[in-house]
Formats: structure tokens, sequence, C-alpha cells
């Protein structure tokens, strides 16, 4: 099992070595131009045939003190600075190219070769270095130059400052829009740029929207990421160099065409701020309602109704004493009448043989009846105020 186990890791790794040489070479075998070429003028534009194909490829000197001939040999994949090299691959692209054979080049196409080659020359001799103030080469095609500078140009929300992403709290992410404002008629530092995804940190996105750059996030990170962002000219071609004579004669470059055009690669500073702690809300109380008094009606007063007090009789106790039987409830009727009249009826009560107690007794029913007229006398002129 052990033995088995070593053979497959042999095998593994001489697998991964192999591959990693194949791979290596895979820029040279799969590129769309030869290691070796020969150079020809066609009907006044100079281009390279590559060995072994009938593919003719236009091509432009990048040493104007030097000289070339037909049936020069060149070998591909010489250096250029890199600086260089991206201004020469805009130019390619910008100015006149053709991906094809001797037979369709045409004596129409010398102007712009000739146009695109003075563009090359000015690059090369740091005439033009891709800046908008070195625009104005003699020569040379404003137009192209301005947009090869613009090309060249970055952002100008793309600086050593850091840009900060705000929490917003209804979206729940971190957010930020930069905008550009290095623009000038048609040309924009903001054209044709593109962000490298691979470079985004976890869970942040980055969209070109026009003018503007939309950066969302819904991971904080208070530490300083740089997302890459790049721009490329149109097209497919990638720049390539060929040397001729090893230095003594005039090098060329032309285009591969299987390869995408080298990029201005910038790089933008973002961080998040440190995500909000929101205290938890006290609940808002809920206003109480007052509510509506109403008048107070008072309950109207009864006036009480008085009983007559009756008292027993006093008897002397050698005397046995005999009481006519008095009703515990007796309704008295009250009557508007006039003191005659009570004395009227205090003489018609019977007398008892004990005169002093009888006397007595005639008073109290005297003063109880004077106190029922006074109040019934009240009664009335009460209610009679009510009912005006």
């Amino acid at each position: 099992m052990k033995g088995n186990v070593k053979s497959c890791l042999v095998v593994f790794l001489v697998a991964m070595l192999v591959m990693q040489v194949v791979f290596n070479d895979a820029g040279r075998a799969g590129a769309a131009h030869s290691a070796t070429g020969t150079i020809k003028h066609v009907s006044g534009v100079r281009v390279i045939i590559e060995a072994g194909t009938d593919k003719v490829s236009p091509c432009y000197c990048i040493s104007r003190t030097l000289y070339c001939q037909d049936n020069d040999s060149v070998t591909s994949d010489m250096n250029i600075d890199s600086t260089k090299s991206f201004l020469l691959n805009a130019a390619f692209l910008y100015g006149f190219h053709k991906n094809t054979t001797e037979s369709q080049i045409t004596s129409a196409d010398y102007s712009q070769w000739n146009k695109t080659q003075q563009v090359v020359w000015a690059i090369m001799e740091d005439k033009f270095k891709g800046t908008l103030d070195t625009c104005s080469v003699s020569g040379c095609d404003a137009a192209m130059l301005k947009k090869i500078a613009y090309l060249n140009q970055v952002p100008s929300y793309v600086t050593d400052q850091e840009n900060v992403m705000k929490w917003n709290t209804c979206s729940n992410k971190f957010e930020l829009t930069l905008t550009n404002t290095a623009i000038e008629g048609s040309y924009s530092a903001n054209a044709g740029l593109q962000v490298d995804t691979t470079s985004l940190p976890a869970g942040c996105t980055a969209t070109v929207e026009g003018e503007n750059i939309k950066l969302e996030s819904t991971e904080e990170f208070t530490d300083v990421k740089a997302i890459k962002l790049f721009k490329r000219p149109e097209g497919k071609g990638l720049v390539v160099a060929w040397d001729n004579g090893n230095g003594t004669k005039q090098p060329q470059i032309t285009l591969d065409y299987d390869e995408d055009p080298i990029a201005k690669v910038m790089d933008l500073k973002v961080k998040t701020e440190a995500k909000p702690v929101v205290a938890t809300p006290e609940p808002t109380p809920e206003p109480t309602v007052q509510p509506e008094c109403q008048p107070s009606v008072l309950p109207e007063v009864q006036e009480p109704e008085v009983q007559p007090e009756v008292q027993e009789p006093t008897c002397p106790q050698d005397q046995g004493c005999q009481q006519e039987p008095v009703e515990e409830e007796q309704k008295v009727e009250i009557k508007e009448n006039t003191m005659a009249d009570a004395e009227e009826q205090l003489d018609d009560v019977p007398k008892t043989a004990d005169s002093s107690n009888l006397q007595l007794v005639y008073q109290l029913l005297a003063a109880s009846a004077l106190t029922m007229v006074w109040l019934g006398t009240i009664t009335v002129i009460k209610r009679r105020r009510e009912n005006i």
C-alpha cells in the first residue's frame, strides 16, 4: 500500500514539472507571431512577413537614426521600456493596423501608415510622453495623441488619498461613490476603465458607471486595501518588438492579434469606517389621552321628612296610666294651616285625668304642628322657584 502511494506521488510530481515547462513555453507556442521574419515594403507600407506563413503584419520603425531594407531578417520578442510599450501599443491600435496578407496592402493605406509612424517616433524620442501637455508634436495627429493621453491618464479620484466607505443603515452596506472630473469634450480619463475583481476585498463590489465608480461592501475592513483598476486601448493586439541586426539596423514593432493589449494599471486605496454601534432605542410611550370631562351634575338634595317625636306620657307612681295606642308610622299630611286652625285642633284632643300631663302633651302637639306647617311652607316656596 505504501509503495503504491509513493509511486502515485512520484508520477504526480513529474507531471507537474512537465506541465510547468509546457505552460512556460505557451507564450511563444500559442502566439500569433513567429520567432523570425523578413522585412518587406508593399505599396510603400513596411511589413514583416513571418517565417513559415504568408501572414503580413504592418510594422513601424522605433529608431529613426538607423536604417532597414527589404529582406532584412528580424527576430521577435525584443524588450522595450514598459511605459513606452503601453503608449506604442495604444498608437498601433488607434492608428493603422491590419492582420492581413500581402495582396491586401494597397497604396491607399500608406497615408494612415505614415501618420502612425510619426506618432511612434514621437513616443520613442520622448516628444510625446503620454501626457496632456505633450500632445502638440509637429507632424503628428493631435487627436490621436490626445486619445492616447487620456488613456494614459488616471481618473481624478485615483490618488494617494485613502477613500473611506461609509455605513448606510438603509441598505446595511458600506458605500462610496467617486466621480471623475478629468474630462475634456469627448475625452475622459474614466473611459474604458475596468476593475480587477480578483483584487476586491471579501464582500466588496465595484461598478464603473459613466464618470462614476460605485463601491459597496457587506464586510467591514478598516485597514486600507488597494483595488486594482486598469484601462486598455480598444481592440485586440499586443505589441511585439523585432530586433534587426542585433541593434545595427532599425528595430520594428508589430501586433500579436491573439493577445490583449498592454493595460494601464492603477491602485484605488479604499477602506471602510468602523461599523457604528447603534444603541437599542427605548420604546416610545404612547401618548395618553385625557378623557373629556363632563360637567358634574349634583343630585337634587331631598329634604328629610321629619317625623313628630312621640313621648310617652308620664304617670304618677300610685296611679295606673292608660294610653291610647299610637301607630308607629303615622303620616302627617302637611297642610297650609293657620295658627288658629292649629289651636282648634289642639282643643279637640281628648283630655286625660292628669291635667298637667295633658298640658304637656298639648304643648308638644302644638309645637309639632307649627314645625310641620313651617316645613311645608318652605317646601312649597322652593318648588315654585324651581319651576320658574
